[in-house]
């Protein structure tokens, strides 16, 4: 009578799991089940902290590839055995396409702790333990989200911190190295009177990269010009939640020009804000700007250039005023 062969797959979902003992116990198991019913155990497979939501795991791929080699090799791998399907996928859609690819190989599924084997109750049944273990993930998954939206409306920040933050428990802190450059950015660009590729340029001469330690490349910049979390607020659209976060560093410092840089019409407004009090003001006649030096233009304006000339350059259109503007440029 000839022997099966059984490859074994243990699984914890995060890496202090693995601290505990549930992976031996789970190989135990597994060993004694097979022992139990007479199979030979080919290999086994130790998914270190890994979530059953996704097939794309390190291990079970690493299985699966290993399943296709010995079948190749025409040895065959009878039984894939686990302590509990939830060790195997969290997803009956993952569930059953793994399981149709096992079948293509010849080797089926079997659980130590639940009774599925080929016959049509035990199909059933394996069908009806696929979809607890969804479902108890989807709970599982519902109730963490709730806990997230609620931090979130408490103004708590449970992401990963924007780059001139760092972490502080529920909260950022300001990052010493990388704070200065990234407030120094948004003030140059509230001006009005640089790009955003000028303003990253000077930012990158200046020694501002990545936690990673590379350059911050354009796309990124502009991400963070519109994140609000630099003016203190916390948005997830998706949730439908914009509040106020509590303790960010920024929220009683940043300039209320730079409040507004997340978008460049909001630098026309600003621009535009300059213009308005500089006229008003009588700024633009001799008499009124006698004594007082003049700001040194910016790579977009050329030396003869007023702040008026630069406005009455843009259209009409974006000569709108924009109520709420309290941006100064400094003496």
């Amino acid at each position: 009578m000839t022997t099966l062969r059984a490859i074994i797959y243990c699984r914890v979902s995060s890496k202090k799991q693995t601290l505990n003992l549930s992976l031996p116990v789970q190989e135990d198991q597994c060993r004694a089940f097979c022992k139990l019913n007479g199979w030979e155990v080919d290999r086994i497979f130790v998914e270190r902290g890994e979530s059953a939501k996704t097939a794309n795991r390190t291990e079970l791929q690493a299985a699966l590839a290993y399943l296709r080699d010995q079948n190749k090799r025409r040895v065959n791998i009878h039984v894939f055995v686990v302590t509990n399907v939830d060790r195997f996928a969290r997803d009956a859609f993952d569930h059953a396409i793994i399981r149709r690819h096992l079948a293509g190989l010849g080797v089926t599924l079997r659980s130590v702790s639940q009774p599925i084997d080929e016959t049509p109750a035990g199909k059933f049944m394996e069908g009806i333990f696929a979809a607890l273990s969804q479902f108890d993930n989807d709970i599982r998954g519902g109730r963490t989200r709730a806990g997230m939206q609620e931090a979130l409306r408490r103004g708590q920040w449970i992401f990963r911190p924007p780059l001139g933050y760092l972490a502080d428990g529920k909260s950022l802190k300001l990052d010493p190295e990388r704070a200065p450059l990234v407030r120094f950015g948004f003030e140059r660009f509230a001006t009005g009177l640089y790009t955003k590729v000028q303003v990253l340029e000077e930012l990158t001469m200046r020694g501002l990269r990545t936690r990673g330690g590379g350059e911050l490349c354009p796309q990124k910049w502009g991400e963070m010009l519109a994140n609000r979390a630099y003016i203190s607020r916390i948005v997830q659209r998706s949730w439908e939640i914009d509040t106020a976060a509590t303790g960010l560093p920024w929220s009683t410092k940043t300039p209320s020009g730079v409040a507004r840089a997340s978008s460049p019409r909001t630098a026309r407004s600003c621009r535009r804000s300059v213009t308005t009090r500089t006229s008003r003001s009588g700024a633009s006649s001799p008499a009124a700007t006698a004594g007082t030096p003049s700001p040194a233009p910016g790579p977009r304006a050329s030396a003869s250039a007023t702040p008026t000339t630069i406005a009455r350059r843009r259209p009409a259109a974006a000569r709108r005023t924009s109520p709420g503007v309290t941006w100064r440029p400094s003496s």
